[in-house]
């Protein structure tokens, strides 16, 4: 508390003495108008006492964000429903409300909560990009194309949105335009497909069926790339996944400038026509 806050309650109480005196001595103020007036205008137009500040709209919002790391969904929800009374159009905090109803597999109103937040903002591709999440786990396939494709033109420095569209690609089985789209995921971020999602979107590859083939166009897009590293690690999760063809590396056009690189062709000797791992690897 200020100097100043300390002495407003005795300054108060000074003013109100000096009305109460105008108004029984006048005379005894004659000739001291303008400071009366001063005095008065004092008094009167004081700010009110400040009002108990509320939680601070980060605290509130973080205390969400940590419900939902620790996967109490329902205790988020609430949170963030009693943030959202003070900011009804806020995108961002519709969509966070709609991932964890989608965590808690309501897919029906984690939709209704996406759609709020693309009405609220239609530019807001977070929200644009989770409602094709919806549909890919749906298998609708092309609808979650269009909604990964107004993503990307929203914004599109987003790498999860091009891997994302990737998957949609894969189920259709239009593996050359998935390959472009994780190429273009990993150019933008090459630690990718190394984490486990990305703050108000929703990453599909738990949703990959066959996920010895992801990992084989993720080699294949790596390598494309130049990226040996990257692409030997995924091959070698090919391979362990079990996928017959991965053993088309060896021909694959696609892996020649990583081809020789000493881990690349590590595992590629260690592949068998049928791209079955050797019986002498555990």
């Amino acid at each position: 508390m200020t100097g100043i806050q300390k002495l407003a309650p005795r300054a108060s109480v000074l003013i109100f003495s000096l009305l109460i005196l105008c108004c029984t001595f006048p005379s005894a103020l004659a000739g001291h108008e303008p400071a009366v007036r001063l005095v008065s205008r004092a008094f009167f137009q004081q700010p009110p006492l400040a009002a108990k500040p509320k939680t601070s709209r980060i605290q509130a919002e973080l205390r969400g964000d940590l419900l939902v790391q620790e996967k109490q969904y329902s205790d988020a929800i609430a949170a963030y429903q009693e943030l959202l009374r003070d900011y009804p159009r806020d995108a961002a905090l519709l969509n966070k409300i709609g991932i964890a109803y989608h965590q808690e597999l309501n897919m029906r109103e984690a939709k209704r909560y996406y759609e709020r937040a693309v009405h609220s903002d239609p530019k807001y591709a977070s929200a644009i990009n989770n409602l094709g999440a919806l549909e890919y786990q749906r298998k609708n396939y092309k609808k979650a194309i269009r909604q990964y494709d107004k993503a990307i033109a929203a914004d599109p420095k987003v790498s999860s949105f091009y891997s994302n569209l990737g998957y949609a690609r894969m189920g259709l089985k239009q593996f050359d335009a998935a390959g472009a789209a994780f190429r273009k995921a990993i150019a933008i971020d090459p630690t990718l497909f190394e984490q486990r999602g990305q703050s108000g979107t929703v990453l599909m590859e738990r949703s990959v069926e066959d996920r010895g083939q992801f990992f084989y166009y993720l080699a294949k897009s790596f390598a494309q790339s130049g990226d040996a590293e990257h692409c030997a690690n995924y091959l070698r999760k090919s391979r362990d996944e079990g996928y017959k063809l991965v053993a088309v590396a060896k021909t694959d056009p696609a892996f020649a400038s990583v081809r020789e690189n000493p881990l690349v062709k590590e595992i590629l000797d260690s592949l068998t026509p049928e791209g079955a791992k050797p019986k002498s690897e555990s």
